[in-house]
């Protein structure tokens, strides 16, 4: 069995065969897929945190192009940023996730975190966070 050295892995039914697949070949990085990855195969992406989605989906298509089918992806977290909802539907590819931005914030009210007032700029944030502008 390899070691996970970054990304995604895929998990077999029996054996649990692992892959790493890497967003790109770096100075060290040789390869973007390490691991026995079959043409052919069934492989379900998991990841820890979706963001924007670039990345996972830079896996997806490494795989695909290994010729394998990507069934779906699986994540940890997602913020359900917008582009990322549209990248995933444009490259027709499934995600699941664990918990999400909503559900964080759920919590972190009933937790007391944050307040009321806290919700909307968090919202207003999550809409757009590479131009928000905090309001004074």
């Amino acid at each position: 069995m390899s070691k996970i050295k970054h990304h995604s892995f895929r998990l077999a039914p029996r054996g649990c065969l692992i892959i790493s697949v890497k967003a790109q070949v770096g100075v060290f990085l040789f390869k973007l897929i390490e691991g026995d990855l079959r043409p052919g195969q069934k492989v379900v992406v998991v990841e820890d945190l979706v963001s924007t989605g670039k990345s996972s989906l830079k896996a997806v298509e490494a795989i695909r192009n290994a010729g394998c089918e990507v069934v779906g992806m699986v994540a940890l977290f997602t913020y359900g940023f917008p582009v990322a909802e549209a990248n995933f539907a444009e490259a027709n590819v499934r995600l699941l996730t664990l918990s999400d931005y909503n559900a964080m914030l759920e919590v972190a009210l009933e937790t007391e975190y944050i307040t009321e007032d806290d919700i909307e700029t968090l919202h207003n944030w999550r809409t757009d966070p590479a131009n928000w502008v905090p309001e004074r």
